[in-house]
């Protein structure tokens, strides 16, 4: 866990106690908590940004909305535009695209 404030209070509190009475280092003891929120890496798998690139040359838009899906869970928070500008691809794109594939219904405005 390379954050603690992405760690609980009482997350923290064990971290602290274990660290200073196992001798631990805070990796060491950060792998034995039980529980810990699973980290995301700053950028999706190279195979997930290849499978992108070969959705998008063929012009497989759902495939393309499922694979952008994908590397947003696996992204970092703060590093999805980055990904995106990186790869050329304009957010209201990426968001069109996921859009096409799990489609939110429209709300109905009452008269």
């Amino acid at each position: 866990m390379e954050n603690t404030a992405e760690a609980t209070p009482a997350q923290r509190r064990e971290l602290a106690r274990l660290i200073v009475t196992a001798s631990l280092t805070y990796e060491e003891a950060s792998r034995m908590i039980v529980g810990l929120r699973r980290e995301r890496s700053p950028l999706p798998p190279q195979a997930t940004i290849d499978r992108l690139h070969r959705a998008l040359e063929d012009g497989d838009k759902a495939e393309a909305g499922r694979v952008l899906a994908a590397a947003k869970r696996q992204t970092r928070h703060g590093c999805w535009l980055p990904l995106l500008s990186n790869l050329g691809i304009h957010e209201r794109q990426a968001r069109r695209l996921m859009a096409a594939v799990n489609p939110q219904p429209k709300e109905r405005k009452d008269e």
